[in-house]
């Protein structure tokens, strides 16, 4: 594999980890806020969609960190 091929894996990976960090958020919302599954989970929904929007503020957390390393990696490469 290439370089340029592994950077564009690494670019669709990342776009689609914030694609999962998107739905997990939107999930915890709809426990939170709506009658999202309400007739399976009745009880603890409050814990369930805080834990889901924790989940997703973590790997959000993870994402950014691992893109800024990304980025001051190849700025080290490409200095003279």
């Amino acid at each position: 594999m290439t370089n340029e091929q592994n950077n564009t894996l690494k670019e669709i990976l990342f776009y689609f980890s914030f694609l999962m960090v998107l739905v997990y958020i939107g999930i915890g919302l709809m426990f939170l806020f709506s009658d999202f599954l309400s007739d399976m989970v009745k009880d603890y929904r409050a814990v369930i969609g805080g834990a889901f929007i924790l989940y997703g503020v973590f790997r959000m957390y993870i994402l950014m960190r691992m893109r800024k390393a990304r980025k001051m990696q190849n700025m080290k490469r490409n200095e003279p």
